[in-house]
């Protein structure tokens, strides 16, 4: 399937892990930002939204390892890939 690429960053509403989203997002990847606290996951792609780059911000608990199959098992009907 062609089209934009879609990366998942966890840890992603601050510090390196916010850095590295914009940084991707930067190059053209549609960036799902995801964090335990999931305001501050809005907010950061907020931020980088206001920016004009393609980013979603999401909560997702690393340690379920139930919620994070399902939640990269809906990334490609939700985002083409």
């Amino acid at each position: 399937m062609e089209g934009k690429r879609v990366a998942l960053l966890t840890g992603a509403a601050g510090g390196l892990g916010f850095a590295a989203g914009r940084e991707l997002a930067r190059t053209g990847v549609k960036v799902l930002m995801a964090d335990m606290d999931q305001s501050r996951a809005e907010k950061a792609a907020e931020t980088l939204r206001s920016q004009g780059l393609d980013v979603l911000g999401a909560f997702l608990d690393v340690t379920n390892r139930a919620a994070v199959d399902a939640f990269i098992t809906a990334i490609p009907a939700s985002h083409g890939r």
